[in-house]
């Protein structure tokens, strides 16, 4: 497969660089990009790289502020999504609760 992995930070591409050492990367083709942070900057990033063929998009976050009680490689799948990289002084911007937005279905 042909895999494009879109990073936030540089300390996320890095950090994924590291791990991907330590699993068979022969497998699939790989190319990891930093993309910046917020949908603005991941939407252009996507939107340029996908001039090329993959068969996988994958944006990646390493949740540093995340509680020390999840395990390394340990999965997390939200149920509620919030808008935080938009200001909204008078609560217009409605939450995200469905949790189809989350799963994709």
């Amino acid at each position: 497969m042909n895999i494009l992995v879109l990073a936030p930070m540089h300390e996320e591409k890095l950090k994924f660089l590291s791990a991907l050492k330590e699993v068979n990367p022969k497998r699939n083709k790989y190319k990891v990009v930093e993309c910046g942070i917020g949908k603005t900057n991941s939407a252009a990033t996507t939107a340029l790289e996908l001039s090329q063929q993959y068969d996988l998009v994958v944006l990646i976050g390493f949740a540093e502020a995340a509680p020390k009680t999840f395990k390394v490689g340990e999965v997390v799948a939200p149920n509620k999504c919030v808008f935080h990289d938009v200001y909204d002084p008078i609560n217009i911007v409605p939450e995200l609760t469905e949790h189809s937005i989350v799963t994709g279905k």
